[in-house]
């Protein structure tokens, strides 16, 4: 997945699950951005609610 367009970069994801997965996505984009700076970075990230 690609944080910042939403979407598939490689590979198939069943359309039920893409669909899970690219609301999840959405809502958490910020904190994922975030994430992939600080991992970048410092090597450390903070966790993110799962999809309920």
């Amino acid at each position: 997945m690609n944080i910042k367009t939403i979407g598939v970069m490689e590979g198939r994801v069943p359309s039920k699950v893409l669909g899970h997965v690219v609301q999840w996505e959405e809502d958490h984009q910020d904190e994922l951005l975030e994430n992939w700076e600080d991992i970048k970075t410092t090597g450390g990230y903070h966790k993110i609610n799962p999809l309920v």
